[in-house]
C-alpha cells in the first residue's frame, strides 16, 4: 500500500504517462478499421459484380470515422490509409463487374480523402508553419559529397575489419 501511494505521487510514472505515444490506440483503429472496411466491401459487392454501397452504409460511415480517429491519432497513420486504399482498389478490381469499377473506385476514392482533408484542414497551417520556420535552421549548410560506397566502407567495413571485429562478422555471417 505503501509502495502504490509513492508510485501515485511520484512525478516520472506522470511524466513518462503525457509523453508516451498512443500506440495501442493505433492498434486498435487500425484493426476496427481494417474490419470496417473488409465487411463494408463484402457487403457492398453483389454476387453478379454489382456495386451497392448502400448495403453496407452504416460500415462505411464506420470505417470513416476510425480512419478520422487514427488520422489524429499519429499522423504517420497516413501510410495505413495507403495500404487501405491499395486493398480497396485490388478488392474493387477483382471482384466488381466492369460496368460498376469506376462508381465503386470514385466511391471510395471520395470517402478515404475525407480523413486526410480533415487532417490537413485541422493541422495543416501548423505544418506549414513549423515547416517554414525550420527550413533555414540546419547544422549542416553544405551538401554531402560522400560517394555512397565511399561512405559504406569508411562507416562498416573498416571500422569492423580494421578494428580487430572481424571475428564477429565471421560469426554472424557464417551460422553453424
Amino acid at each position: 500500500a505503501i509502495s502504490a501511494i509513492a508510485f501515485a505521487l511520484s512525478y516520472i510514472p506522470f511524466y513518462y504517462a503525457l509523453e508516451s505515444r498512443s500506440y495501442a490506440l493505433t492498434i486498435m483503429l487500425a484493426t476496427a478499421s481494417m474490419y470496417f472496411l473488409w465487411i463494408a466491401l463484402e457487403r457492398s459487392v453483389q454476387g453478379d459484380g454489382a456495386w451497392r454501397p448502400r448495403a453496407g452504409r452504416w460500415l462505411w460511415a464506420a470505417w470513416v470515422v476510425a480512419n478520422l480517429g487514427l488520422v489524429f491519432t499519429h499522423y504517420y497513420n497516413m501510410f495505413f490509409l495507403l495500404a487501405q486504399a491499395l486493398l480497396a482498389l485490388t478488392y474493387v478490381v477483382a471482384r466488381v463487374g466492369r460496368k460498376a469499377r469506376l462508381r465503386a473506385i470514385a466511391f471510395g476514392a471520395a470517402l478515404a480523402l475525407i480523413p486526410p482533408v480533415m487532417f490537413a484542414i485541422v493541422w495543416g497551417r501548423f505544418f506549414l508553419d513549423q515547416f517554414s520556420g525550420a527550413s533555414g535552421n540546419f547544422a549542416v549548410e553544405d551538401s554531402v559529397s560522400v560517394n555512397p560506397f565511399q561512405l559504406l566502407l569508411n562507416s562498416i567495413v573498416n571500422p569492423v575489419v580494421l578494428g580487430g571485429s572481424w571475428v564477429a562478422v565471421v560469426a554472424v555471417a557464417v551460422p553453424v
